[in-house]
C-alpha cells in the first residue's frame, strides 16, 4: 500500500500545532501550511493570531556517494506570524531564567511590560527556595511607565552562580503580541527539531527575525522568522 507523502511544510505545521500554546484559547487550526486569503480571513477575527508556514526555496547541495541517486538539500521557510491591531491577549506562566551574580542590581525583562510576578523560584543555601513578596521588586528604569527589571531587596538572595526563574504574567499586544508568537516558534523549533523532524529535516538554523511594517489597509501587524533545514531528497520521504 502507498502512503501519502508529507511535504515540509506540514512537517513543520504539525509540529508547531502540537506544540505551541494558542493564547487565543482555540481549538480550530490557527497554522497553516499556505497562506490563505488574508483578507477573507480578516472577516473573522476569531483567526488570529494567524500563523503561515511557507517553503520558499530548496536547493542541492550535493549528492549523496558516488553513483548514488539521494541528494542533500537545503530548503529555506518563511514563518509569519500575523496578529490583529488592538488585539491584546493576558498571558500567564510567562518566565525568564537568569544566573544571579551579587555584582548585578538589575536583571532585564526581556519581553514587557509585565503586570505581576507570580513567583520567583531558585536556590539558597543549596536548596530550593520560593522567594517571598518581601524579597524582590519590580523596576522602571527608564521611568517609561512600564516595569523593566526585577531586582532583590536584599532580604534573602540566590545563591551565587545559581539560576533563578522568574514566572510572570505578562500582557501581549499588536506588534509584540506577533512577536512573542515568532519567539515561540523559533524556540520550539530549536528545541525539538532532533527529535520531532529527523531523520526527514535536520541541521536547523535561524536566518532572520523580523518585525514587518505595520499594514494599514488590513489592521495586521506580522514578525517574520526565516529557518533553514537540511534533509535527504526533501519531500519524497513518506
Amino acid at each position: 500500500m502507498q502512503t501519502k507523502k508529507i511535504s515540509p511544510e506540514d512537517r513543520i505545521v504539525g509540529l508547531l500545532s502540537k506544540s505551541l500554546t494558542d493564547y487565543a484559547g482555540r481549538g480550530s487550526q490557527w497554522i497553516f501550511p499556505f497562506r490563505p486569503n488574508i483578507k477573507d480571513i480578516m472577516a473573522h477575527p476569531d483567526k488570529f493570531p494567524l500563523v503561515v508556514v511557507e517553503a520558499k526555496s530548496m536547493n542541492t547541495v550535493r549528492q549523496v556517494g558516488i553513483g548514488e541517486p539521494d541528494l542533500e538539500e537545503t530548503i529555506n521557510f518563511f514563518i509569519d506570524v500575523y496578529t490583529r491591531a488592538k488585539e491584546i491577549f493576558t498571558i500567564d506562566n510567562y518566565t525568564f531564567t537568569y544566573l544571579y551574580n551579587p555584582g548585578t542590581s538589575l536583571y532585564s525583562l526581556e519581553t514587557i511590560p509585565i503586570s505581576k510576578i507570580q513567583s520567583i523560584t531558585g536556590v539558597v543555601n543549596g536548596e530550593p527556595y520560593m522567594f517571598l513578596t518581601s524579597d524582590y521588586m519590580l523596576v522602571d528604569s527608564d521611568s517609561d511607565g512600564y516595569y523593566d527589571h526585577v531586582a532583590f531587596t536584599g532580604n534573602t538572595i540566590p545563591d551565587v552562580e545559581s539560576l533563578f526563574v522568574v514566572n510572570s504574567t505578562y500582557v501581549a499586544s499588536e506588534g509584540e503580541l506577533a512577536r512573542i508568537i515568532a519567539q515561540d516558534i523559533a524556540d520550539c523549533l530549536r528545541d525539538r527539531w532532533m527529535t520531532d523532524l529527523v531523520p526527514y529535516l535536520f541541521d536547523f538554523k535561524k536566518i532572520g527575525f523580523t518585525p514587518v511594517p505595520f499594514e494599514m489597509e488590513m489592521g495586521l501587524y506580522r514578525h517574520e522568522l526565516q529557518v533553514s533545514f537540511t534533509g535527504i531528497n526533501i519531500g519524497d520521504r513518506t
